[in-house]
């Protein structure tokens, strides 16, 4: 908190009528003390509290009176005051840092034995109740901060001398006590999933995998020891940030550190409260209950050196109910794509994959965020329009997520569905390499194999024109909601209910296209390439281990050789198409409502204060409105769409959107 005040020198610098008490020349220290006072609380009215903050309100009348005893002048006084932060008691005890702060940076000429007068006054001030509070709360609240701040730099430094190819970001704090945000609205605390419980239950038990090693890297293992050691409280968020930041500023935690580590996909802040200086641990993930599983049972599974652990109870979950299914239809709608063909995997590598042997060339990426895709847009040898769209599993198609997308897609006109996966190999006679082909798909999350999908997998069809050892049918493939739940025990009843791959997606997949009613009519092609072993040294927990020897040579059998095989059938003799579409990030729309031509203004109210990139979900709304009025007209049940868009908006995102009628 700071603020300038420079002491009259005629009408070039007049004041503003705010700032007049500064500068009125007092002719006895009552008056002095008066004109301080007043200015003061003229400061601190509700308009400009989150400006000046709350420190003015604690300054003792008897500290402002022995200070105009010792500097006459109200404006310098005021001055002083104002700009009064933490950060002066450790400087009031050196006379250079005095000079710096009294006549460098606030420019007010105070001989050095006023300096040390009013130190030795603001010193003695901090002994009142009412201030020294406010002022040692935050103090506390800071050193905790920058204490783990180091902490984390230590735990950065070592983690990058073990590899020194590593570019992590330093942690970086902020405060939310100046920050307009409205409490949150939707927020609700879930209860754990059931494989969360299974989870805690089975904890002591060995893992199949360096599970301190995995959480470390995504949680920190100097943060998880502070939480551990003082009992911190964790939360876990599925929703938007700013939701999230407005709850903590409700509560009163504004002293925020936010760090970054190695590997996870979701944001992590250790969040102060500088009134009651306790503190907790936020965690930030993407909606569905995979994340919430796979981020809350790291946690929980980290041992300290002491083999202690973050007790369940001191761990939440919130979510804001996001309907992930019409936010995916939303997206879709708003950028007009109708995904005949979806292709998950590998985004880089379907790029070049279709570049090369079909010619195809992007015409849109989406980039929004909780959707990712590439579009292709091509004419089949009819002359027909066809769409394909790929996608990344993770993070947006990560676990249960990809069931909701694909339901979506499904009504949006998707015909075609080819997964290209990776799993863990659990039979006996898999190796890292192997490209398999599975008969049965189903979730195991419960530890066996639940009903299996009736729907037939095409890729069975090609095993047998791609030569070599590595391609083989599987009977059962299982999938969970994490690698973080298969500890021993779980990998075992895998084994012993015959399933022999694993993975987080593909049975998801499939009970959407089993739950649309149309799997008799879509054509469904799954095949997935063993990239680890669970419970062996072939573990993929840090992307560590190695390609088995046996494998490394150029003719084995790639994901690529399969999706050639299927993508033939269908891009035979196409003629690509290059579209490039533009939306405005702001607009005003001509339209008519009740036979009179008027205008729609749509203005995004957000927040500038928070770092946030608002563009891709401002582009995707502006095309849901084009979309709506697409034909020109403005009806009742067209407002009505718009309406639920803006309340959709303001759940998904954590901005309003206002739409006037002009």
């Amino acid at each position: 908190m700071s603020l300038n005040v420079q002491q009259n020198h005629g009408e070039k610098n007049k004041p503003g009528p705010r700032a007049s008490g500064l500068h009125t020349v007092a002719s006895d220290t009552h008056a002095a003390v008066t004109s301080v006072q007043n200015t003061l609380s003229d400061l601190t009215t509700d308009k400009e509290e989150s400006k000046y903050g709350k420190n003015l309100k604690f300054i003792p009348e008897g500290t402002v009176t022995a200070l105009t005893e010792v500097n006459n002048n109200p404006g310098v006084i005021t001055t002083i005051l104002t700009a009064l932060e933490p950060s002066w008691w450790n400087r009031l005890d050196n006379p250079k840092a005095l000079e710096a702060l009294f006549n460098l940076k606030l420019n007010l000429n105070i001989p050095p034995e006023q300096q040390l007068a009013i130190a030795g006054i603001l010193k003695r001030s901090r002994n009142s109740i009412k201030f020294s509070d406010r002022i040692e709360n935050v103090l506390a609240a800071k050193k905790t901060i920058a204490d783990l701040n180091e902490r984390l730099k230590s735990d950065i430094k070592r983690i990058e001398e073990k590899s020194p190819k590593l570019n992590i970001a330093s942690p970086k704090g902020f405060a939310l006590d100046t920050v307009d945000l409205p409490a949150p609205t939707s927020l609700q605390q879930v209860p754990f999933p059931p494989e969360l419980n299974a989870l805690v239950q089975e904890r002591s038990a060995k893992h199949s995998m360096d599970i301190q090693t995995y959480t470390e890297n995504r949680l920190s293992k100097t943060v998880l020891d502070t939480v551990i050691n003082g009992n911190i409280p964790v939360e876990i968020y599925s929703t938007n940030t700013l939701e999230v930041f407005g709850k903590l500023k409700h509560e009163g935690y504004t002293q925020i550190l936010k760090y970054t580590t190695k590997d996870g996909d979701y944001n992590k802040y250790f969040c102060v409260n500088p009134e009651t200086k306790k503190s907790k641990l936020v965690l930030m993930t993407l909606p569905g209950k995979s994340y919430q599983t796979q981020v809350a049972g790291s946690a929980l599974l980290y041992k300290n050196a002491e083999g202690k652990s973050i007790p369940p109870e001191n761990m939440r979950i919130f979510e804001s109910g996001i309907d992930l299914k019409n936010t995916y239809r939303d997206i879709l709608e708003a950028y007009n794509v109708k995904p005949e063909t979806i292709i998950f995997g590998s985004q880089m590598f379907h790029d070049a994959f279709l570049k090369q042997e079909f010619k195809l060339e992007k015409s849109q990426w989406i980039q929004d965020p909780y959707l990712n895709a590439i579009i292709y847009h091509y004419k089949d040898k009819e002359g027909n329009k066809r769409t394909i769209v790929t996608l990344n599993m993770s993070p947006h198609m990560f676990g249960d997520k990809i069931k909701s997308f694909t339901s979506a897609a499904i009504e949006r006109g998707a015909q075609r569905i080819i997964f290209n996966g990776t799993a863990g190999g659990l039979k006996s006679d898999l190796k890292v390499g192997d490209l398999v082909v599975p008969r049965q798909i189903a979730n195991v999350n419960i530890g066996k194999p639940g009903q299996s999908a009736n729907i037939v997998n095409n890729a069975l069809n090609f095993t047998s024109e791609l030569k070599g050892e590595n391609v083989k049918i599987v009977e059962q493939h299982g999938t969970v909601h994490t690698p973080v739940v298969e500890t021993m025990p779980f990998v075992s009843s895998l084994k012993e209910n015959k399933v022999d791959t694993v993975e987080c997606e593909l049975a998801n997949l499939v009970e959407a296209i089993q739950d649309s009613g149309q799997a008799d009519s879509i054509y469904f092609s799954a095949h997935l390439q063993v990239t680890d072993i669970p419970g062996t040294e072939h573990t993929n927990a840090d992307k560590s281990m190695t390609l088995d020897p046996s494998y490394i040579n150029k003719d084995i059998n790639k994901q690529s050789d399969m999706t050639r095989l299927v993508l033939q059938q269908f891009l035979q003799d196409i003629q690509p198409i290059k579209v490039e579409k533009t939306v405005p990030s702001s607009m005003t729309i001509e339209t008519r409502y009740q036979d009179h031509a008027r205008k729609l203004y749509v203005a995004f109210d957000t927040n500038k204060q928070i770092p946030l990139n608002f563009e891709v979900p401002q582009k995707t709304f502006m095309s849901i409105m084009t979309n709506i009025l697409k034909d020109g007209i403005l009806t009742d049940e067209k407002l009505a769409k718009i309406f639920d868009a803006c309340q959709n908006f303001y759940k998904r995102y954590g901005f309003k959107v206002n739409v006037n009628l002009l």
